[in-house]
């Protein structure tokens, strides 16, 4: 869960993140009296869970993506060996849908890709 979506203000929400501090910077930028206090609350605390689900189902779907990557490169029917680089690797298995899904971001984003890429020799 160290991902963050950006909010208005330039404040992020991360599993962190508190009610009152998603209040104060909601309160930041809207008029002052504009929404009551304890309905401000309600609506960070609901605010806050949606996050925390949102981040718990990203952290399923790149496990799920590294999972289905690892099973991948271990798979009889392709040849990836320790000294396999990350060019001949994505020539052999980048038509593969756990490739795409590890690499490209379709269950592991940026930060996936960038792990994917690490486990080979750039040799």
């Amino acid at each position: 869960m160290d991902e963050c979506k950006p909010l208005a203000a330039g404040f992020a929400v991360d599993a962190g993140t508190t009610a009152e501090e998603l209040g104060t910077a909601v309160s930041a930028v809207l008029s002052p009296g504009h929404i009551p206090a304890a309905r401000l609350a309600v609506a960070c605390a609901d605010a806050l869970a949606d996050a925390a689900e949102y981040f718990k189902a990203e952290a399923k779907r790149k496990a799920r993506a590294l999972d289905d990557f690892t099973h991948l490169l271990k798979s009889a029917r392709r040849e990836v060996k320790a000294a396999t680089t990350w060019e001949a690797a994505a020539a052999e298995l980048g038509t593969e849908g756990a490739w795409r899904r590890a690499v490209h971001g379709g269950g592991g984003g940026k930060e996936a890709g960038a792990y994917t890429r690490s486990l080979f020799s750039s040799a």
